[in-house]
């Protein structure tokens, strides 16, 4: 097995500054940039009562609809038209999804197939878009169907396909799975749950499903570990979008699905910031554990350092401060 050390790019964002924010922000921010005030990140929260039932059965026409004007808002493009200023037609979009905890609270794929459906419209071909988790019985579990062929969108799981390199990245020794390697965009669909050692598993977190070793990273609450992975360069560049499934979520003894300890906000959270939408779905959580008498998740000192050191100088991967991050909801 080969190493390959993948070497920090802290003064990235210093010194590319207009190629990388140039196309995404608006005039107003990039004024205010050059005036050394940081640019808000957004989060976008669309909700809708009627998206999943009491019976946990999926509207999947609710799903789109909050899909579209969340897409809307956080690009400020019309929805057919939100996608292309993300996403090229020669992309090979990875959508990775979350299929850990088994149909209930795992990604939907009523969500993850209108995602699919959208990149599609947006001009990039079928089989060119791969849903994808670790394993190809986790997804069918989930209620995907697999398939790993043909001109239609492709569903399936790494298995032990992991590259035979092993990238090196501050705490980091892994092999990547060769579906993300092989895909030039990636979208991230986590779900919104608690997680009993690391606090929270939302965005950030869901980036373990992609290397082979990721039982070796849960001391202290994983943190660095979660920050390390993000920043490694050959995710880091291929990040697009993170689309969070909060239909179902759960408070409580996470990651599996424990239905005492589960809700139903019937939201998505979208953003291009996985710190700051981490940091927004902490607070969910964390109001509806305040509202059924849990203590706080900063009442565990392990818990969520993960989001605030992916936050830091070192790995600068987006805001973790309330006070810049801008919340809208739909």
């Amino acid at each position: 097995m080969r190493l390959r050390y993948d070497p920090t790019r802290r003064d990235f964002l210093r010194k590319t500054a207009l190629a990388t924010f140039g196309l995404n922000l608006s005039q107003a921010n990039l004024f205010n940039l050059f005036k050394g005030k940081a640019a808000k990140s957004k989060v976008i929260i669309a909700q809708n009562s009627s998206s999943i039932s009491e019976k946990l059965e999926v509207s999947s026409r609710a799903v789109e609809s909050m899909l579209d004007e969340a897409m809307a808002a956080l690009t400020g493009k019309e929805p057919k038209d939100a996608w292309g200023t993300l996403f090229d037609k020669e992309d090979m979009v990875g959508i990775k999804v979350n299929t850990l905890a088994g149909k209930r609270l795992s990604t939907h794929p009523e969500l993850a197939y209108a995602v699919a459906e959208r990149l599609i419209s947006a001009g990039v071909k079928p089989h060119r878009i791969i849903i994808w988790d670790r394993f190809d019985d986790e997804l069918r579990e989930a209620g995907f169907k697999v398939n790993r062929s043909g001109r239609d969108v492709r569903c399936f799981g790494t298995e032990s396909d992991y590259e035979v390199d092993l990238t090196m990245f501050r705490g980091i020794a892994s092999c990547f799975s060769t579906i993300l390697t092989r895909c030039t965009a990636l979208i991230n669909l986590p779900v919104l749950k608690h997680h009993e050692i690391a606090g929270v598993t939302i965005a950030l977190k869901n980036w373990f499903g992609a290397i082979h070793n990721p039982n070796k990273y849960h001391d202290n609450g994983c943190d660095p570990f979660i920050a390390d992975l993000n920043a490694i360069g050959k995710l880091k560049k291929r990040k697009r979008l993170i689309i969070c499934d909060a239909l179902l979520s759960q408070y409580e003894f996470g990651p599996g699905y424990k239905p005492r300890y589960a809700w139903r906000p019937g939201a998505i959270l979208v953003s291009r910031d996985p710190v700051a939408l981490d940091r927004v779905g902490m607070d969910m959580i964390d109001r509806k554990r305040r509202e059924t008498g849990l203590k706080p998740l900063s009442s565990h000192s392990e818990w969520c350092k993960h989001i605030f050191t992916a936050a830091d100088k070192e790995h600068n991967l987006g805001v973790a401060d309330m006070k810049r991050i801008e919340i809208v909801r739909v």
